[in-house]
């Protein structure tokens, strides 16, 4: 029954089927056959390719199980399995691929950090959460950045932009896509006008110490207006430093991790000045100020 050229299978062919010393099988298309047992069994078996192996599937006997419900079924799991095949080479949604970018580098952000990101994944997700990693393309992302821009949040845009760019970075190192959509897009919005903020020049900083020093506060406040001026450090680093995180002998001051926005500790090596600064505080039993 087999070779080339054969027919597809009739009726007749499968009722006149007769056993054999050992089981055979006449081919029908698709994969189907109808498996004939050395006692006379007649049953229908479906050859099919799963996660790139040959497998076998039984579907009934005959003639419970006619030839034409047989093909029926036969093309319904053909089907079903060459869907499973094709969902299996789609690449993660956006917003899967976010996700799994967020919970890897979450760990190292502050509570306020996360927040913030937080906020630019929710402008991104509005338009992206559901599509494909790799279906995304930059007009897409640069209508969502173009429309935070209209607000009149340039910052938030840029910030949006950058960590979607981070993303797409993510998801070619994971070999979802091959490119970075969100590459250049920061020059298609609109420039800040910048402000530059006030200096002093050299000459003009006696003038200003002067002015601190003859500031109507208390001398512990002159101190620290000084020191944050040489070390440049942060208001807070400053204001609740404990005693034991200065050596003067080793000229080092050390902020622990858990007092930096950037959850890191931080060494500023310690100048004469600072230390003169710090040796005229009134220290408390803990804290300087």
């Amino acid at each position: 029954m087999s070779g080339a050229g054969k027919m597809a299978l009739t009726d007749v062919e499968c009722k006149k089927a007769l056993p054999k010393e050992k089981q055979y099988r006449l081919s029908d298309f698709n994969g189907l056959s109808l498996i004939i047992d050395p006692k006379g069994g007649k049953y229908w078996a479906l050859r099919l390719m799963v996660d790139g192996q040959r497998k076998s599937k039984a579907l009934g006997q005959y003639p419970d199980l006619s030839l034409k419900k047989a093909r029926e079924i036969a093309l319904d799991i053909k089907y079903k399995f060459s869907r499973v095949e094709v969902v299996d080479e789609l690449k993660p949604l956006f917003k899967e691929v976010t996700e799994d970018w967020f919970e890897n580098q979450r760990e190292t952000w502050s509570s306020k950090h996360i927040s913030n990101v937080r906020a630019s994944l929710d402008e991104l997700y509005n338009a992206l959460a559901n599509k494909r990693i790799n279906q995304i393309q930059a007009p897409e992302i640069l209508q969502i950045i173009k429309k935070i821009e209209a607000r009149g949040s340039l910052e938030m845009a840029k910030r949006t932009l950058s960590r979607c760019g981070m993303v797409m970075k993510y998801a070619i190192a994971h070999g979802y896509r091959y490119d970075n959509p969100a590459n250049d897009l920061v020059y298609a919005l609109k420039n800040k006008k910048v402000k530059n903020l006030a200096s002093l020049s050299e000459s003009e900083m006696p003038e200003f110490l002067r002015r601190i020093k003859a500031y109507p506060a208390d001398a512990q406040t002159h101190h620290a207006i000084i020191l944050i001026m040489l070390t440049g450090v942060r208001v807070s680093e400053l204001l609740q430093a404990s005693w034991d995180e200065f050596d003067l002998d080793e000229r080092k001051w050390d902020i622990p991790a858990e007092r930096m926005k950037n959850g890191l500790p931080h060494r500023v090596p310690l100048t004469d000045m600072m230390i003169d600064e710090l040796q005229a505080l009134r220290l408390t039993d803990e804290l300087y100020f």
